[in-house]
């Protein structure tokens, strides 16, 4: 070697214990969002569900309220801002498997369930179809509140079995996140 070079160092790409990696290489992200490990799950042997449409509550329609985040999530039956009592507020929810509901009776524009008894199913064509297979019970007495655990994904429509052709309907779309 002549006198003033050297020959070259090693470079970032050349050492294991470089900081540098080399460029076709992925580095993993240290900021990408972990799923939170608190929400407890029963296990359930119940048949997979889908996000769908019922009740007139679309998945991700404008009218769905997200109630991911809450820690005590309410659906009223009987309170409406127009005054009557056929109307579940808010209609359509959104939950994260896990989470649970409260339903509960507005006891001074509704009174109590047996006034607006709730059922979980839809309504198709003007008829009822009740859901058997919801974790959400049939409720026809009493006003104290009805909270339901949802412990997998779906959509688990409701609906108050004497006003439901007013408008007395109701869904919850459960999600996995």
């Amino acid at each position: 070697m002549a006198c003033g070079t050297s020959a070259p160092g090693p470079s970032a790409h050349d050492h294991p214990d470089s900081a540098v990696a080399p460029a076709d290489v992925e580095v993993a992200p240290t900021d990408v969002p972990v799923a939170p490990t608190d929400v407890p799950v029963a296990p359930t042997d119940a048949p997979p569900r889908t996000l769908q449409a019922l009740n007139d509550c679309a998945p991700d329609g404008s009218d769905v309220v997200d109630m991911t985040g809450m820690a005590n999530p309410v659906v009223v039956s009987g309170s409406a801002p127009e005054g009557h009592g056929f109307v579940f507020t808010p209609k359509c929810v959104r939950l994260r498997v896990g989470q649970a509901l409260t339903f509960r009776i507005d006891q001074v524009t509704a009174g109590t369930w047996q006034v607006h008894p709730l059922r979980a199913g839809w309504i198709e064509d003007g008829s009822e179809v009740a859901d058997p297979s919801s974790p959400i019970p049939f409720r026809d007495e009493g006003e104290a509140d009805v909270q339901v655990a949802f412990t997998t994904g779906g959509t688990y429509p409701f609906y108050c079995t004497r006003h439901y052709l007013t408008g007395h309907v109701g869904a919850v779309h459960v999600v996995d996140r």
